[in-house]
């Protein structure tokens, strides 16, 4: 059996080359955070934050969820709790609106 270890990862092969076993990640991004998902209680102090701070200083605004870092807060708000957001899919209008966009650049 040869074992080979490359950065935090381990791979194992048989002499016969009929099995392989992996440890640890392969690729991708790897995950920063052990704080999990979001609570409403966060959510309600990020909003509030957001507000007090007009979305403008989000080190200061992290500073009002405990356990929570600025980037963390300000992807949260853009992403998910921002009631400005549109959800849903595109109207015909937006989808046109970007063609032309797209057509403008070539």
């Amino acid at each position: 059996m040869e074992q080979i270890a490359t950065d935090n990862n381990t791979t194992t092969i048989d002499a016969d080359q009929s099995t392989v076993s992996v440890q640890g990640r392969i690729s991708g991004p790897t995950r920063r955070s052990t704080k999990g998902g979001w609570t409403e209680e966060e959510d309600n102090m990020l909003t509030i934050a957001v507000q007090k701070f007009n979305g403008k200083n989000w080190k200061k605004i992290a500073e009002s969820v405990p356990h929570r870092t600025d980037v963390q807060c300000l992807h949260r708000w853009q992403k998910v709790l921002n009631p400005d957001l549109v959800k849903g899919p595109w109207t015909k209008e937006i989808r046109f609106c970007r063609r032309l966009d797209m057509a403008m650049l070539y």
